[in-house]
């Protein structure tokens, strides 16, 4: 468990952008995010699944944030203010993860 790798530091670590993509991210330690650690903004139809992760030490408001935005062009930075979004968002699941403080 979470052997293989470790990304730390920076204020997010993944954003995940597409149309009906599939990302499986395995064994993986996020640590010390100082914002989002995970963006998950793809459309739906698309899936993200973490098997085996752990997220430790963050600092942002979430782990993961799940939105999926109305206007393709608009950007997601750090402490942006993400505005409500009437279209369906991409799936996320957890399979055997830890999240610690």
């Amino acid at each position: 468990l979470f052997e293989n790798c470790t990304i730390s530091g920076g204020q997010s670590h993944f954003l995940i952008l597409g149309e009906e993509i599939t990302v499986t991210i395995r064994g993986t330690r996020f640590k010390g995010s100082k914002n989002v650690s995970i963006f998950a903004g793809a459309d739906e139809g698309s899936s993200l699944i973490f098997k085996s992760c752990e997220w430790t030490e963050n600092e942002g408001q979430s782990t993961v944030l799940i939105h999926n935005r109305e206007d393709k062009d608009e950007e997601y930075t750090a402490g942006s203010t993400i505005i409500s979004s009437k279209r369906k968002a991409m799936a996320v699941t957890f399979h055997n993860c830890i999240f610690r403080s």
